[in-house]
């Protein structure tokens, strides 16, 4: 391993100065690229340049995508000051990626890990066009190939524009690092934190950290040491996965990974409370405790359809609800969870006026993220008077805030029995947007679930047949209960 302490590559941070500015160089963002060769072109397009920051405290790494929505990078290139903790959620300054199309995108939501130099980065809209990189799944050999790539510093420009890739040799690995070095004078510069290190296969092998950055540009020309080291990632197949894969524990209204319980009480004096039982690491429940009340004589309980979801995408499961005051107006209402898991009260946003005619006892909620951008959505299902069925979807805001109810697929008239219909959301084919499931019954007793799957734009398409089973089954509708 290396010698005492490396330096850290995160130290790029601060604007450059007005006088070095003047002195000739092109832009006054902070330096980003491996003191190496340029990148082809072409080569390398999931790597992408990060700015963390405001203009006065603005600062530079890199990263990579690992699909279209998620960047692995180095935790430190987000934390508040050097070696602090860097807490999970919204980054607390502006952050944005620029893209290898020339697109910027703002980071969202920051998912890091507590042992090593890495966070997993969730963008405000996705890289549509661009293939994540494959990961590894061990670390190399000692004395294997390595090639790491970033938009830092190098030995002849402060601020380069274009991606520098390097040559290294993998020198030991431990749980959480590994060690490389180097191989002529290629090194890992200020502003190359985050960016990927790769394997002869071009599989990301880990994040860059932290080097020893000899002969970049404004190291003493007594540094020659090019060794650095990068936070594993190929031994945290099964975390990314459950990272990028969904946006929380579903009903994980405290944002700790485990689904928790919440309780709405109808008291007899007509006031309603929401309580949250949070669940310890072993599944059990704990005590109920109470956040927002709704005073007496305020909601009527047959007037709300209730759903749960992260709507505000901070990784905790809030309420949302639909409400039919008494002239018939229908709005939506949102009850966000606070970092204790209790639900706050309840702010409106999008309103149907009495004369739009809603018939309440036509109306069918679920909830699910429908366009993937990690805030949970509303799914109306809509039994007409003519007997068709529409599929509309209420995108959410990151307020939490409900959008217009936009239609989708329309069943025709005289097609499905609303009777016969068993209602189930969920992503059923994993692209992380949610779907509509649906069994239904025929006339004959013939049972068949279908699929109502969601497209980019977060509407419910056409449904598809799969699995049947016969009349001559015996299946009870009545016996049957979709959770």
């Amino acid at each position: 391993m290396l010698a005492p302490r490396p330096r850290p590559a995160r130290m790029t941070g601060l604007l450059l100065s007005a006088a070095v500015v003047s002195a000739g160089l092109m832009s006054a963002a902070p330096a980003q690229a491996v003191a190496g060769p340029e990148a082809a072109a072409g080569s390398y397009a999931s790597v992408v340049r990060l700015n963390i920051g405001d203009e006065a405290t603005s600062r530079a790494c890199t990263g990579t995508l690992l699909d279209e929505w998620w960047i692995a990078t180095a935790a430190s290139c987000f934390a508040s000051t050097p070696g602090s903790t860097l807490p999970a959620g919204k980054p607390a300054s502006r952050s944005t990626a620029t893209l290898s199309t020339g697109k910027t995108v703002e980071v969202a939501d920051l998912v890091p890990r507590t042992d090593r130099d890495l966070v997993l980065a969730r963008l405000a809209a996705p890289a549509t066009g661009i293939t994540g990189i494959r990961r590894a799944g061990a670390a190399p050999a000692a004395g294997a190939d390595m090639t790491a790539a970033g938009f830092g510093r190098t030995r002849t420009q402060w601020v380069p524009d274009k991606l520098h890739t390097g040559a290294f040799t993998a020198n030991s690995a431990d749980a959480t690092t590994l060690a490389v070095t180097g191989k002529g004078t290629d090194a890992i510069c200020k502003g190359d934190t985050g960016g990927p290190l790769v394997n002869a296969a071009g599989e990301l092998v880990g994040v860059n950290s932290r080097s020893w950055q000899g002969g970049c540009l404004g190291m003493p020309a007594t540094e020659t040491r090019t060794g650095a080291v990068s936070a594993r990632i190929d031994n945290l197949d099964a975390w990314v996965k459950d990272t990028t894969r969904r946006p929380g524990a579903q009903r994980d209204v405290n944002g700790d990974g485990r689904s928790d319980a919440v309780m709405v009480y109808h008291h007899a004096d007509s006031s309603i409370a929401f309580y949250s039982s949070l669940t310890n690491p072993d599944g059990g429940f704990g005590n109920y405790t109470v956040g927002y009340t709704v005073p007496p004589a305020s909601w009527d309980r047959n007037s709300m359809k209730l759903i749960s979801g992260d709507f505000n995408g901070d990784r905790r499961t809030d309420i949302g609800m639909m409400y039919r005051y008494a002239d018939g107006a229908i709005t939506m209402f949102t009850g966000l969870a606070d970092n204790a898991g209790h639900i706050q009260p309840f702010t409106a946003s999008y309103s149907v006026p009495a004369n739009a005619g809603w018939n309440w006892n036509a109306i069918e909620l679920h909830s699910g993220d429908l366009n993937a951008d990690g805030r949970s959505d509303a799914v109306m299902v809509y039994h007409h008077a003519d007997s068709s069925i529409a599929f509309y979807s209420s995108l959410t805001n990151p307020d939490g805030g409900f959008g217009n109810y936009t239609v989708g697929y329309t069943v025709p008239p005289n097609s499905w029995d609303r009777n016969s219909m068993k209602l189930i959301s969920g992503d059923f084919n994993g692209d992380r947007r949610t779907d509509i499931g649906m069994m239904y019954r025929y006339a004959d007793g013939a049972i068949t679930m279908f699929t109502g799957l969601a497209d980019n734009a977060g509407h419910i398409q056409p449904f598809t047949a799969s699995y049947s089973v016969p009349a001559n089954a015996g299946w009870n509708w009545n016996a049957i209960q979709l959770p």
